[in-house]
């Protein structure tokens, strides 16, 4: 994943192509709730700790192979 600084970021791509302007506004402010969201903030440092657990794919390949 790409870096800013110290924090990763997370790339979101919506479909413009065939989404109006409506649903696009509801999908931002959705994901901007997010950011104000203890639960969801929790959730996503649970899961940045379980994914910094993981073996790498090097790892992975050699258990493998």
């Amino acid at each position: 994943m790409p870096e800013r600084g110290s924090r990763p970021f997370v790339y979101l791509t919506l479909g413009t192509a065939s989404a109006s302007t409506d649903v696009l506004r509801q999908a931002v402010d959705g994901l901007a709730a997010l950011l104000v969201d203890d639960a969801a903030r929790a959730g996503a440092r649970r899961l940045a700790i379980e994914i910094a657990t993981m073996p790498s794919p090097a790892e992975v390949v050699d258990r493998l192979t």
